[in-house]
Order: C-alpha cells, then sequence, then structure tokens
C-alpha cells in the first residue's frame, strides 16, 4: 500500500528542519528516525519514486494548499490584523531550471543562475502566500511606463545625460545597436563613458521622470550618477530633495514645479508616536560614524587634488563632494567651499566644508522617534499598533530562518515544479519552526525550534513526541484538513 502523500510531506518537512538534504537522502534518512513508528509508515514504502510523484502532486495543488492554510490559521486565532511582505532570492548548483536567469544575487554573489522568491506572511510569522519567480525580477519595477513628454532644449548637466541614457535604452530594445559598445563607437565616446552614462538608469524609474521634468533643479552629472548608485529609492529620494532644496533651476528661465504628491482618497487617519530606545542609539552612532566617513572623504579628495598633474576643475571637485554627502544625506549639514591654493608655485584646489550645527541639532532632535499612521477604525490601542509595527520584523526572521535550517539555498533541483516543491517544503518547515517555538512560549520554555529539535537526539519514543508530530505536523498538512486532494 503506497504511503500517503501528507505523510511524505510531513517527513520532508521534517527533513528540512533537522537534516536538510536531497530527496535521495531522504530516502536513506527516513529510516534511520523515529518517523516510521510515529506515522505509521513502513520504511519500504517511503522511496524516492513515491517522494518525486508526491512532489509533482504538491505543485498542482499550490494554490489550495496555499488557501487552506490560511484557513487554519484564522480558525485557531482568527483574522490576522498586518501582512508583511519581502523578497529573497536562492542560486542553483549548476544551470538550474527554465525560471532560473543568471544574474548577481542580493549577497553579491556574481553570475549565479538564481530565481526570486516572495514571501508574505502575518504578524506571527506564519507564512500565508509565497510565490517563485524568474531570477531577475525587480522589487517594485515599472512595466511599460510611458516616456515623459520632456523638451531636451532645457535640460542640462545630470538631466540632460539621463534623457540620452533613456534615449540609448530604446535603442537597444529596438535592436537600433546590439551593443553599448556599438552605441559607444558611433558617438565617438569610450566604452567607458558610456557605462558611466548608463548608470544613469539605476535610479528609480519614477524619480528619473521627476528629474527630467526638474523637479530638483540642476543637477550635476557625477552627482545624479552617486545619486543612482544608492541601493534605494527612499536614500536615493532623500539626496534628491535634499540636494533640491538649494539647487539653482535646471532652467533659469522656468521655475520648476516642485513635486508634491497629493492623495485623491479622503480618509481618517491616526497618528502614533513612539520613542525607540535602541533606534535612538542606533541613530546617534550612525550620524556620528557618518560623519567621520565625510571627514576622511574629504582629507583623500584633497590628496588627490594636492597631486601634481590633477586636472580637476572646481565644478568636477564639488560634484564628487556633493556626490558623497548626498549619500549621506548630509547636504544640508555641510557647505561647501572650494579655494585655490599656491605651494611654492604649485596651484591647486582645496575643499573645506563647514558643518552647521543648527541643522545637525535639528536632525538629531527626532532620533529615536517612529511616527506612524493607521486607519481611524482601527480598534487596536496605541501600544498594541506598535507592537504590531514592530512585528515587521516577523517576514525578514523568517527568510532568515529558511536561509539557515531548512537550507533554502542553493537548489539542486533542475525542473520548475521541483523547484516550486523544494520552496514549499522549506516554507511548510517555517511553518513547523513557528508553531513549535509558539508551543514553547505558551509552556513557559526558553528554547528554540532547532534546539527542541535536537533534544530527543537518540533517546526513546514517547507519547508526547507522537501528538506533536500528529498535532502540529500532520494537523497543518493533512490534505484532507486543509480541503486539498494530495
Amino acid at each position: 500500500m503506497a504511503v500517503r502523500a501528507a505523510e511524505v510531506i510531513c517527513a520532508l518537512t521534517i527533513q528540512r528542519c533537522v537534516a536538510p538534504g536531497s530527496t535521495l537522502y531522504a530516502q536513506r534518512w527516513f529510516p534511520r528516525t523515529a518517523l516510521p513508528e510515529l506515522l505509521g509508515v513502513a520504511p519500504a514504502h517511503f522511496h524516492n519514486t513515491r517522494i518525486h510523484r508526491v512532489l509533482d502532486k504538491r505543485d498542482r495543488v499550490e494554490t489550495e494548499l496555499q488557501d487552506g492554510l490560511v484557513r487554519r490559521y484564522e480558525q485557531r486565532d482568527g483574522t490576522f490584523a498586518t501582512l508583511f511582505t519581502d523578497v529573497t532570492d536562492a542560486w542553483f548548483e549548476g544551470r538550474g531550471p527554465d525560471l532560473a536567469q543568471r544574474s548577481r544575487t542580493k549577497e553579491g554573489l556574481h553570475n549565479r543562475h538564481k530565481i526570486g522568491i516572495l514571501l508574505l506572511c502575518n504578524e506571527h510569522g506564519y507564512p500565508l502566500r509565497w510565490s517563485t519567480l524568474p531570477g531577475r525580477t525587480q522589487d517594485g519595477k515599472v512595466a511599460d511606463a510611458p516616456e515623459p513628454d520632456v523638451d531636451a532644449d532645457k535640460l542640462e548637466g545630470g538631466a540632460l545625460w539621463l534623457y540620452r541614457a533613456r534615449a540609448h535604452r530604446a535603442q537597444l530594445e529596438d535592436k537600433t545597436f546590439k551593443t553599448q559598445s556599438e552605441i559607444a563607437k558611433h558617438l565617438g565616446v569610450t566604452r567607458a563613458r558610456m557605462t558611466q552614462l548608463m548608470t544613469l538608469l539605476r535610479l528609480d524609474e519614477a524619480l528619473q521622470k521627476e528629474v527630467l521634468a526638474g523637479n530638483y533643479g540642476y543637477v550635476a552629472d557625477r552627482m545624479l550618477r552617486a545619486i543612482a548608485s544608492l541601493r534605494s529609492k527612499a536614500a536615493q529620494r532623500r539626496a534628491l530633495v535634499a540636494h533640491g532644496a538649494s539647487a539653482r533651476p535646471m532652467d533659469p528661465s522656468h521655475k520648476p514645479r516642485r513635486f508634491q504628491h497629493k492623495s485623491a482618497l479622503d480618509v481618517s487617519l491616526r497618528r502614533v508616536l513612539y520613542f525607540n530606545p535602541q533606534l535612538f542609539v542606533d541613530m546617534r552612532a550612525m550620524g556620528e560614524r557618518h560623519r567621520a566617513e565625510v571627514d576622511a572623504y574629504v582629507q583623500d579628495v584633497n590628496a588627490r587634488l594636492g597631486r601634481k598633474g590633477n586636472e580637476a576643475t572646481r565644478e568636477s571637485a564639488h560634484s564628487d563632494i556633493t556626490g558623497k554627502l548626498a549619500s549621506r544625506s548630509m547636504l544640508s549639514i555641510y557647505t561647501v567651499q572650494i579655494d585655490e591654493k599656491d605651494d611654492e608655485g604649485h596651484k591647486h584646489l582645496v575643499v573645506s566644508l563647514a558643518f552647521d550645527h543648527a541643522a545637525w541639532n535639528k536632525r538629531r532632535s527626532t532620533d529615536g522617534f517612529v511616527l506612524l499612521v493607521a486607519q481611524a477604525d482601527l480598534p487596536q490601542g496605541a501600544a498594541e499598533l506598535v507592537a504590531l509595527y514592530r512585528a515587521k520584523d516577523a517576514v525578514e526572521q523568517d527568510f532568515q530562518t529558511i536561509k539557515s535550517d531548512p537550507q533554502l539555498r542553493p537548489v539542486f533541483h533542475h525542473t520548475d515544479p521541483k523547484v516550486r516543491a523544494h520552496v514549499s517544503l522549506c516554507m511548510l518547515a517555517l511553518l513547523l519552526e513557528r508553531s513549535m517555538e509558539r508551543r514553547l512560549r505558551n509552556a513557559g520554555k526558553a528554547m528554540t525550534a532547532p534546539a527542541t529539535f535536537e533534544e530527543p537526539a537518540g533517546g526513546h519514543l514517547n507519547q508526547d513526541w507522537r501528538l506533536l508530530v500528529h498535532e502540529e505536523v500532520l494537523g497543518h498538512l493533512d490534505g484532507r484538513a486543509l480541503g486539498v486532494q494530495l
């Protein structure tokens, strides 16, 4: 008699928690555990062929499985109050399946075949939805965004170069040119300059349109490249807003309209302000670290400017320094001054910064404070809303968990269905760990789930462990209980 699909998934989920490995390894691992006794499954029925058939079936009922888990959460805990989402990636040993694409991983590993993984969880860290994405899927990518209506004659500095970079991107997409090298040759510029130009496209798509519209005034090419190199959209926007506060208009005859976002929704909102002591300490430490980095960078720039043969101009030196200040959100804290110095007949530029103590103290006055905005009809009190907000770390902790204990990556499968099954097993292992940790907390035991898995190693079976497997594992994963025909 073939072992039930739910029991195969149960065993593979436990294996992800205690001894991650291939499906072939699972066949050898299963008879050496207590699972045959706990599940009532003969080891001879738990073999590689049965495992792969079950994984293929699981892929066909992915949506029903996730729907069933959500229903069980609501039956046990009621409707969840908050949702959190995040994206990570996993790479392959070898080429991987069709879904895998060659790219750079989030950890900085180059030239790896990888996939993206999207996870949605509730405030308890329980996985609600997950999806496997192509390897080059980007967060917040704007698809088929129309080109803004821009008069190129009114552009200058970084905005003009950004406009040209977007035009060159269109030429590559419509096959006018095959490579950036061909464009560089056609324009008569170096390949390095073309690479610099195209790095402007790292700027967030919405911010690109705002720069082209003149919302941030004149932005030098080098400074815009420095801002575009910032990793997050929020950091890029902060740098542009700080620059735009004191920048001259891009076109002196036209005062640019500053960007203002107005919501069309007419809603009542609650505001909750709370103070986080650890955040206060971290922000103060980060501020001092950024000041030290700026001071060291100015010294390095002055050392380069003082070398004989250096041909830097005032504009290039100013862009260099302001780019660094923008990357640390310090444009409003310092005033840049560039003078010419004569050292025994050797004339060169010298950069100095004037520190604005009042602006610095004003910024530091908000360290540690967080303003939360919520719908007015939420029943939770201020303390409960703060707790829900701080639960946002749950999804990040979930990814850290599945990367370490169930070993989400690297992936050794080579077909899309098997890869999706691997990701689902890791998510179910995460669910098992979260459920066990909840029971441990309720029992007043200061233990983690991995430590709990190690506890009975080498011990004897007892009724408690039999109940744990059936209640926590099969209770969640049994296809009949979830309404899924496995």
